[in-house]
């Protein structure tokens, strides 16, 4: 379920960043993105170590959780910051509260069983891919205009 996580960072922040930035928006030059990436970068690094941190049982597991979700909200709170620089079509503005929501119930309940190492990752790994399967919603109206223009020339 590590692997999970990371996995899943991994397609939130492709998906945000690669697939989806409009390269051709004006009057930006893009400085802010490479700034974007520091909250990004602490967020994805503070995951890691807090799943380091879990087997030790001399770290109290309740900064532990702490220190998870406060990597993942930074993490998240970079990508949410990057829709400056998305396809207006691709925004996600409207699906933050969501997915804030959705870390804080993690983050709650990982909290009321800190004890329990393979359930907080778990829980963990479950928000993260509810996360990326929400933002993902909306993808599939995009395909189908392809898949309209397609019909369109072959029936000219």
């Amino acid at each position: 379920f590590v692997l999970l996580t990371v996995v899943m960072m991994f397609l939130i922040y492709i998906a945000q960043f690669d697939h989806d930035v409009d390269r051709h928006k004006e009057n930006t030059t893009g400085v802010a993105m490479i700034y974007l990436h520091y909250p990004i970068f602490f967020g994805i690094i503070m995951t890691n170590v807090a799943f380091s941190y879990l087997l030790n049982p001399e770290i109290a597991n309740l900064f532990v959780v702490c220190f998870l979700y406060v990597g993942i909200l930074l993490f998240m709170a970079g990508v949410l910051l990057g829709d400056l620089y998305r396809k207006q079509a691709r925004s996600v503005r409207k699906k933050a509260a969501v997915w804030f929501g959705l870390i804080l119930a993690g983050w709650t309940a990982s909290l009321l069983i800190s004890q329990q190492y393979g359930m907080v990752i778990v829980i963990t790994s479950f928000v993260l891919t509810v996360n990326y399967a929400y933002m993902q919603i909306d993808k599939g109206d995009f395909n189908r205009k392809k898949s309209v223009s397609i019909k369109e020339t072959d029936s000219k």
